[in-house]
């Protein structure tokens, strides 16, 4: 099983990277393929951490028994795993579905290019006076 420390941090990369990519790529569905997530595996550089390879499919896969075997080495009972995604991600202790992910990485990415009324100096803090050079 995997230490509880990168566990919230696997657990919201896959929300916040993995899951807007296969929706952008493959459309929004249901259930995507082994391959699909493979592909977006190696589109933000995780194909050879297997923990997160084990997390991406324990989240995005829908439960089987067959799923489960394959990953309880890393993950445990997966259904008890996708119910701690609930509650790590929403504080829920229930098995979130795939629009809660996109929500989810709506709500928490911030973009590069994110237009501010203010800038911070070369010391990190703010620059006041962008604020009246504003409109």
């Amino acid at each position: 099983m995997f230490d509880f420390t990168n566990k919230k941090a696997y657990i919201e990369s896959v929300a916040k990277d993995v899951a807007p990519k296969l929706c952008c790529k493959f459309g929004k569905k249901y259930d995507y393929s082994f391959q699909e997530i493979s592909w977006v595996l190696n589109q933000v550089d995780r194909a050879d951490d297997k923990l997160y390879k084990s997390v991406a499919y324990g989240m995005i896969r829908p439960y089987s028994n067959a799923l489960d075997q394959e990953l309880n080495e890393h993950l445990g009972d997966l259904l008890e795993f996708k119910k701690s995604v609930g509650k790590s991600l929403f504080n829920v202790f229930e098995v979130p579905s795939f629009d809660s992910y996109l929500l989810y990485a709506e709500v928490n990415l911030v973009p590069n290019n994110k237009v501010t009324n203010t800038s911070l100096d070369s010391f990190g803090a703010i620059n006041f006076l962008d604020l009246w050079n504003g409109e």
